[in-house]
């Protein structure tokens, strides 16, 4: 990371924040975040669970985006990261935000033949590089500036790039010695590029204001503790699930009946110790109701919301904490599943995680909402 001193904000660095171009369908602002981290399940190497999102629409399309769609730049950071750089105090500046102003920083020199540019944000940590057909942001790419790196074949390996001595790069250093950024310019100039353009990160800064570049500035806040109910819930609802499901299994293998009717009958021991947790249950959230005027949904409220739309799924997990639930089932159609759970009124900002095929039933999928 970076501390801009004129700038009052932190560069982070994409070894940390990886940077991802993706596409996105037309899309209201609070469905983009879940459609992100469908895309992302099959380019960033991280644990979803453990990873945070933001993202930031390129070039002009912010206005038409919701009717249009196109494309985004997506960050994605673990958790243990962003806390970090968050520890700080200040607001956090992506390089794609300096990247897509070099055009406007340096007009007189992007009068080229060509319109293909490679912009590249080079400090001493880090080089991230990105490709531009005109304005439309095409690829990005980082190098740890401590590794030894082969430039030549590293820039022979990026798709679309025309020949080096038709290509126009432009350089923002930051915090660079004279001696290191003459030896990133040599890199482009074995590589081939005639006149690799320097551009002055101040002119750059100038453009732009915090609170329109800052990214990952939201935070969530929880709701009530209500714990003791969760054990109730996920016995009910695996009952449920199992009954469902019995026939299909003893299709697909006969074999495994037994140990299914089995695992049947000692579920339904737990049945009692579930109905006297619910009645426990019932006791605090009546206490909890004389002490407070705010209605707060019950278990079995989120468990017949979530039963009555499910659409036959088989659900293989469920957790219900203070603020939201977890669910982990499988089925037919996860998107017909997520369509009818964002019509509840019970809950709101329901995501879709992740969705891969299932050997048993059509699709293994994890949904989340927040219950306010």
């Amino acid at each position: 990371m970076i501390k801009l001193a004129t700038f009052d904000a932190i560069l982070v660095s994409p070894l940390d924040f990886h940077s991802y171009v993706v596409d996105l369908p037309p899309l209201q602002a609070d469905h983009r975040e879940g459609a992100i981290r469908f895309r992302l399940r099959t380019m960033h190497p991280g644990d979803p669970l453990d990873t945070c999102i933001d993202y930031r629409i390129c070039g002009a399309q912010a206005k038409t985006f919701s009717r249009s769609g196109g494309k985004v730049v997506a960050f994605a950071v673990t958790r243990a990261a962003l806390d970090t750089y968050r520890s700080l105090g200040m607001p956090l500046i992506s390089g794609f935000s300096l990247l897509s102003r070099t055009g406007a920083a340096v007009a007189p020199a992007l009068e080229s033949t060509s319109k293909i540019t490679l912009r590249v944000l080079a400090t001493a940590e880090w080089i991230e590089i990105a490709l531009y057909n005109d304005t439309e942001l095409v690829s990005t790419s980082a190098i740890d500036s401590t590794q030894a790196v082969n430039w030549t074949e590293y820039l022979s390996h990026i798709p679309g790039l025309p020949e080096p001595e038709h290509l126009k790069v432009f350089i923002i250093p930051v915090e660079l010695s004279p001696e290191e950024l003459i030896s990133i310019t040599d890199h482009f100039r074995k590589f081939g590029v005639q006149k690799p353009v320097i551009v002055n990160l101040k002119t750059i800064l100038e453009t732009m204001k915090v609170k329109a570049e800052e990214i990952f500035s939201h935070t969530k806040k929880g709701n009530r503790v209500i714990r003791k109910w969760i054990l109730a819930a996920l016995i009910v609802i695996n009952l449920t699930a199992i009954d469902a499901t019995l026939s299909l299994y003893a299709r697909r293998a006969e074999s495994r009946l037994a140990h299914i009717k089995e695992t049947y009958e000692g579920k339904k021991q737990f049945a009692l110790a579930a109905e006297k947790l619910s009645a426990e249950i019932q006791s605090l959230e009546a206490g909890s109701n004389n002490a407070s005027t705010k209605t707060i949904a019950t278990p079995y409220l989120v468990i017949s919301e979530i039963t009555k739309n499910i659409h036959g799924s088989w659900i293989k997990s469920l957790i219900i904490r203070d603020d939201g639930f977890q669910l982990e089932a499988e089925g037919a159609d996860a998107l017909a599943v997520l369509s009818s759970l964002r019509t509840s009124t019970v809950f709101t900002d329901v995501s879709l995680h992740q969705a891969t095929p299932s050997p048993i039933r059509g699709e293994l999928f994890s949904i989340s909402g927040i219950i306010p």
